[in-house]
């Protein structure tokens, strides 16, 4: 009986020192800049269907609609590559709200604190299929302008 109690006491004391001094892992930090509650977080990839809702921190983007495609098919040769217009509607957790009209040529863009660019749209579209607007899927690169954002 002896013997149980030194083991368990071993035990204990071992496992005790383990979370004492263990590595602790850092959180990212809140409240950088401004008064928002935005955590800094790294880039990230967002892939969204038609009428699908994303999150990234305290950012929701949602993908309304596909509103033109005019990408040459991959089976013709044509003289422009063309792009893809996209509707979506960006929000934050102060209630700010705003629907854009972007584009895959544009470049990227800010809203409250994020950085949105538009990476991939898919599928790319051949010559002898129509796509269906549900069809879609956006893949979006979302990342925090802060300070420390981009570790």
């Amino acid at each position: 009986m002896k013997k149980y109690i030194i083991i368990l006491i071993i035990v204990s004391l071992g496992i005790f020192l383990f979370i004492k001094y263990s590595p602790k892992t850092a959180e990212s930090p809140e409240n950088i800049e401004g008064n928002n509650n935005s955590r800094v977080m790294g880039p990230e990839e967002i892939s969204l269907s038609v009428g699908e809702t994303g999150k990234f921190s305290d950012l929701e983007i949602i993908f309304d609609e596909v509103i033109s495609d005019s990408r040459c098919p991959s089976d013709v040769q044509c003289i422009q590559a063309g792009s893809v217009m996209l509707k979506l509607t960006l929000s934050n957790d102060q209630g700010v709200k705003i629907t854009l009209n972007k584009s895959t040529e544009g470049g990227s863009w800010e809203f409250d604190n994020y950085r949105i660019s538009i990476l991939e749209v898919k599928p790319y579209p051949t010559s002898q299929v129509q796509i269906n607007k549900d069809d879609y899927i956006a893949t979006l690169k979302v990342e925090s302008t802060l300070s420390g954002a981009n570790l």
